[in-house]
């Protein structure tokens, strides 16, 4: 009786702990939200933006002359403005730490990867306004094709179908799913990476195989979440 009781009650309450989390993760979301219309209502309509400019990279690299922006840098304004505590940038599903609050202002990044559990609209290209389609796709969950920027995945060599590992979910949350963050301002939980403006996938870029970390939208409605 008592292995059956443990046998039925601790995956019960695992399930609930994972509820409570996804819960957590998507009020976190929503408080990124809100802090980026504050961000836009302060500056016109703009989303945060550290900078981009020919020699700049996303993805980490030793090429000599190229600056590495990692995408992540580009939210942080939201932390150092006070508009995001930087608490609201750490899943409690993940293994992710806040980074210090008496360090935020020291800073013009996140000190460290961990300091950040979600992935967000890559900036290195067409960058959305608030005033655009309001259900664009604009952070999530930690993207499961790229580990900080690096792809993990041979895009030029995958092929499409029930294998394709553009369609796997974040690893978050047991890949079952992600909470996705709106335009508008809004989180909600989703099953399906293919959850962008006209069923775009949020974790690619449209036509593009290999990714060189120079990459960015070619539209704004076109999502590309990394960290």
């Amino acid at each position: 009786m008592i292995v059956l009781a443990v046998g039925v009650g601790v995956p019960g309450l695992l399930h609930m702990r994972e509820r409570s989390q996804r819960t957590a993760c998507a009020w976190n979301l929503g408080q990124i939200g809100r802090g980026m219309q504050a961000y836009a209502n302060a500056f016109k309509d703009s989303l945060p933006f550290a900078g981009w400019s020919s020699v700049s990279s996303w993805r980490p690299t030793a090429e000599p002359g190229v600056a590495v922006v990692p995408n992540r840098r580009h939210i942080y304004p939201l932390v150092r403005a006070e508009f995001v505590p930087a608490a609201a940038f750490v899943c409690p599903s993940s293994e992710s730490v806040a980074m210090p609050s008496d360090q935020v202002r020291n800073h013009d990044d996140f000190l460290e990867s961990r300091n950040v559990s979600y992935a967000s609209q890559n900036m290195a290209g067409v960058r959305p306004s608030v005033r655009l389609d309001s259900s664009v796709v604009v952070a999530a969950d930690d993207n499961p094709l790229f580990a900080d920027g690096l792809p993990m995945i041979d895009f030029a060599a995958q092929r499409l179908g029930l294998s394709d590992p553009a369609q796997s979910n974040s690893r978050v949350h047991g890949g079952v799913g992600q909470n996705v963050l709106r335009l508008h301002g809004g989180s909600e939980w989703v099953i399906s990476p293919n959850c962008g403006v006209d069923q775009d996938n949020i974790w690619t870029l449209e036509g593009v195989k290999r990714y060189t970390g120079r990459e960015g939208p070619a539209s704004a409605n076109d999502t590309h979440l990394l960290k």
